[in-house]
């Protein structure tokens, strides 16, 4: 499921790359099943900053989006004992308007911009 999430990426990573950080304890996966179906899968990680903690949402994949608000309790225990005071991730507009729809307390924190790095000399 993470594989489809990650076509929409901007290449940052591949669903080894996630699997190697769960791994080594830098990221973590959590599913949500109904009965014995795979409903959704996504990738988290916490980045601590020096006046809060983000539980970021690196990838995210599945069928049912709407199931994702029965994972709200869930996310939030987890970020808590993580020590997260936040939840956030970067999407697309039209997913943006998705999550809107479905978690209307969510808030638009950034626009990312990003460009490739230039090459400079150092002399």
């Amino acid at each position: 499921m993470l594989d489809r999430a990650i076509q929409h990426a901007r290449g940052e990573l591949e669903v080894d790359d996630i699997l190697g950080n769960v791994l080594v304890g830098n990221m973590g996966v959590l599913a949500q099943e109904e009965g014995d179906e795979l409903q959704l899968l996504f990738a988290f990680e916490v980045t601590p900053y020096p006046r809060c903690s983000v539980f970021n949402i690196v990838a995210m994949g599945g069928r049912n989006f709407a199931g994702f608000a029965l994972c709200y309790d869930l996310i939030d225990k987890l970020a808590t004992q993580m020590g997260a005071s936040v939840v956030r991730c970067y999407v697309r507009p039209a997913v943006a308007r998705h999550i809107k729809r479905f978690m209307p307390e969510a808030v638009q924190a950034y626009i990312v911009m990003e460009r490739e790095v230039r090459h400079a000399d150092f002399h």
